[in-house]
């Protein structure tokens, strides 16, 4: 089983992204600044399979990214 990370998953390319590895079983680790929405997403991906990680997280703060990579890492373990 993969462990793969999306950012901007909230909305538009990075849910329909999430969706899609969703199907495939993968652990999810998805991403955004809005937590509601990440909510709402990891909840239609656990009913398709999916193994799901909400992380709140700003693309543009490094100590954030750094934190959604230690979250995936350990996550993904």
């Amino acid at each position: 089983m993969r462990t793969v990370v999306v950012t901007g998953a909230s909305s538009g390319a990075g849910r329909a992204i999430s969706l899609a590895f969703a199907q495939k079983n993968d652990k999810l680790v998805i991403a955004s600044r809005n937590l509601v929405a990440l909510e709402e997403l990891a909840q239609e991906c656990r009913q398709l399979g999916a193994t799901v990680l909400c992380v709140d997280t700003d693309t543009s703060d490094s100590t954030a990214m750094i934190n959604l990579a230690a979250a995936a890492d350990d996550f993904g373990s």
